[in-house]
């Protein structure tokens, strides 16, 4: 690795490790929020606040050099800052995403169905009460992929694409 390349990776370490403090108090807000969503007890809640913090601020470190997914979480909001991050929202039709969870759950299409509205809901609660956003709000994403119409493979490789155009140098205008 060249001297210019370390620095500028400790550039970017020291950016993300600075943006995790940044957002401490919002992954408090989220660990408490999520864990309320997941119908923890009280009691834990405060014991896995900090433990989320930590692991935050830790693959935030790795993936500075390493990269690395949130998935959900709100993550859209919580690295809203970090640079390089791709904020992806993965879509796809209600009757697709429904035959995609029967299929993968072993379940009939009603409880399927039950399932896919209950997520979709829990999701834009979340995001409302947690973030005060509208998950839906296709400002907040730099690419929306409808993994359904693509597909799982090329959705992935869709993300991977996005990933590097967003890490490498900025685009120049002409």
């Amino acid at each position: 690795m060249s001297p210019s390349s370390t620095a500028c990776s400790r550039r970017r370490l020291s950016v993300l490790r600075e943006e995790a403090e940044r957002q401490s108090g919002l992954v408090g807000r989220l660990a408490r929020a999520s864990s309320v969503l997941a119908g923890e007890p009280v009691e834990r809640i405060d014991s896995d606040e900090g433990h989320m913090r930590a692991e935050l601020a830790e693959f935030l470190t790795r993936a500075s050099t390493e990269g690395g997914v949130v998935l959900g979480r709100g993550g859209v909001f919580v690295l809203a800052d970090a640079p390089g991050a791709v904020h992806v929202l993965l879509a796809g039709d209600h009757e697709g995403r429904v035959a995609r969870v029967a299929e993968r759950q072993g379940i009939d299409r009603a409880e399927a169905d039950h399932r896919v509205r209950a997520q979709d809901r829990a999701r834009k609660e979340y995001m409302q009460r947690v973030f005060s956003a509208d998950a839906d709000d296709r400002k907040h994403y730099h690419l929306i992929v409808d993994t359904i119409a693509l597909g799982i493979d090329a959705s992935v490789e869709l993300v991977l694409a996005a990933s590097r155009a967003r890490s490498g140098p900025p685009p120049t205008e002409n």
